[in-house]
């Protein structure tokens, strides 16, 4: 590894830019409208099609969504440390950290969130083939976790009984 630390904060920005699409992706399929998207289905408008099945398939879409931005936020952190080590020492560690938390919280979820539910439908429809295409590569982690979910909030379902009123 040389030196120069361009490659490293290159690959810095293209994963912040990784956690707003995960982020923004997340806030606009959650706020879609599943009527529109159906209509616009109906007329052969493929990428509507798209959001549907990941709308049909959400906690799905949700953990994977989910997986990609922990990754990604955590290997953001990680290289900051490393970038700001090996410019500064170890002493610029916390200050490192204190300045990712700051930018990924700016840049990988406040701002992209903000955009994506201001444009909701057209965020959801150029996200949505990679996303079928993470949820694809991502399957076993996905039900793993979409499993584990499911098994921790069982004892807080809550139980209905048929009533008649």
């Amino acid at each position: 590894m040389d030196d120069s630390p361009a490659g490293s904060i290159i690959f810095f920005v293209l994963l912040i830019l990784c956690s707003a699409y995960f982020s923004g992706t997340e806030i606009s399929l959650a706020s879609v409208n599943r009527i529109h998207m159906m209509s616009k289905a109906s007329k052969g408008v493929k990428s509507a099609e798209r959001v549907l099945y990941i709308l049909d398939n959400f906690d799905e879409a949700l953990s994977v969504l989910l997986i990609g931005n922990n990754i990604v936020n955590i290997a953001c952190a990680t290289l900051a440390t490393v970038i700001a080590a090996r410019l500064w020492g170890t002493r610029a560690i916390s200050v490192s950290t204190v300045v990712t938390t700051v930018v990924i919280f700016i840049f990988g979820e406040m701002l992209p969130k903000s955009f994506a539910h201001s444009c909701n439908e057209k965020f959801a429809e150029s996200s949505a083939g990679l996303l079928i295409a993470l949820m694809k590569v991502l399957k076993p982690f996905s039900k793993l976790f979409t499993s584990l979910s499911a098994l921790v909030s069982l004892p807080f379902k809550k139980h209905t009984e048929n009533q008649v009123t």
